[in-house]
């Protein structure tokens, strides 16, 4: 505890070597969830200021977020004149309802910031970007402040579905060399990882791998709907005369493009000769 006191007494020492110094040492800290996992992370943001021993006042702390036109407040907290009390004014009306207040204060100092909370059910896709805090006040030597900090959040939009492969035509056993299309649509998330592949095996395979001609198969577009994509690609097959079988999988997700992975989501389906 002593060594403690020590080192701290002498950061503060540091930062009163002089009037410039006293005012460089004020800082603000900004709080963001950097990377948010959609419909399953909480979004937290806020605006604190930091060497609170330092600081004489706050007189306001505003969080803005960056968009096409600049800048645009979210929340700006400052003191109201008639009741001395600090005050929440939340420019988009949309971040209160969605949002569940921590702290919104001015004063004591020691306590003074904003915190809020976006639960996971309410993060939108828009919540991605830059975020500004910004926090005026004064300094001991009474120096009029403004501090700033700028930091990014990011949303991870893994897929979520696939839907059964459909088949064309279909039937209970194939004559050879019969053309056969598979349709696969799934919604896929954002991930590069998250785009349909398909997979195969045949009857003297163990594990799936790639099918191993994309000319085969249209990969499809993505089409875009708020944070996810959906995406539907068709395999054209010609039934095999050497293999009984060939059991087929269309698969999304997993941390790779290739076949088989633990967390990927598939739809599977045999077509017998």
């Amino acid at each position: 505890m002593l060594v403690y006191k020590l080192i701290l007494s002498g950061m503060i020492l540091m930062c009163k070597n002089s009037l410039h110094d006293i005012v460089v040492c004020q800082d603000v800290s900004i709080q963001t969830t950097r990377t948010v996992n959609y419909m399953k992370d909480t979004l937290k943001l806020g605006c604190t200021p930091t060497n609170v021993n330092l600081w004489n006042g706050i007189a306001a702390i505003s969080l803005s977020k960056n968009t096409s036109s600049g800048f645009r407040d979210i929340v700006l907290v400052e003191r109201n004149l008639r009741s001395l009390r600090s005050q929440a004014n939340w420019m988009q009306s949309g971040w209160r309802i969605r949002g569940i207040v921590i702290k919104e204060d001015l004063y004591p100092l020691s306590s003074s910031g904003l915190e809020f909370y976006i639960p996971a059910n309410r993060v939108e896709c828009s919540d991605e970007g830059t975020y500004r805090c910004i926090v005026v006040g004064s300094s001991i030597a009474n120096s009029d402040l403004v501090k700033e900090k700028i930091d990014t959040v990011q949303l991870t939009v893994k897929p979520t579905t696939i839907n059964q492969i459909q088949i064309h035509p279909q039937q209970p056993i194939y004559a050879r060399y019969t053309v056969v299309l598979l349709r696969c649509t799934g919604t896929v998330g954002r991930d590069p990882a998250g785009e349909i592949r398909w997979c195969y095996r045949r009857d003297d395979m163990f594990n799936f791998i790639g099918w191993p001609n994309p000319d085969d198969y249209d990969k499809g577009m993505l089409i875009s709907n708020d944070c996810q994509n959906s995406q539907t690609s068709t395999l054209r097959y010609n039934v095999s005369a050497d293999y009984q079988y060939t059991e087929f999988r269309c698969e999304t997700g997993g941390t790779t493009m290739v076949c088989g992975h633990s967390s990927a989501i598939t739809s599977n389906i045999t077509i017998y000769r």
